[in-house]
């Protein structure tokens, strides 16, 4: 479809016709790109969620690791070995052994 306005020639109208479809298609490419970008957006956000996650989990086990250390939990002494358990009855095994000590949270 041309469109043919007062004073101008055809020639001008689709050098203007093509100018517009050069826009469209570089729009068009522009909206691919920054979908493209949202899509990595939003995968790297869940998987800086998952990383904070991971990092809240583990200050959590440093934490408790930290109060067994410094004996604010109570100990039960079985043979070698010692249970610690927190406030909220969480355990942990301590094992003593020659190589030093061993932590296991569960």
């Amino acid at each position: 479809m041309i469109f043919v306005f007062p004073g101008t020639s055809k020639s001008q109208d689709e050098a203007h016709l093509s100018e517009v479809e050069a826009l469209k298609i570089k729009n068009s490419a522009l909206l691919r790109d920054l979908e493209e970008v949202m899509e990595s957006r939003d995968e790297k956000a869940k998987e800086n969620a998952g990383m904070a996650a991971k990092l809240e989990h583990m200050d959590k086990e440093l934490k408790h690791a930290k109060e067994a250390l410094s004996g604010r939990l109570w100990a039960d002494s079985v043979g070698g070995t010692r249970i610690l358990s927190n406030y909220s009855l969480s355990f942990s095994w301590i094992d003593w052994n020659c190589y030093g000590l061993h932590i296991m949270w569960f």
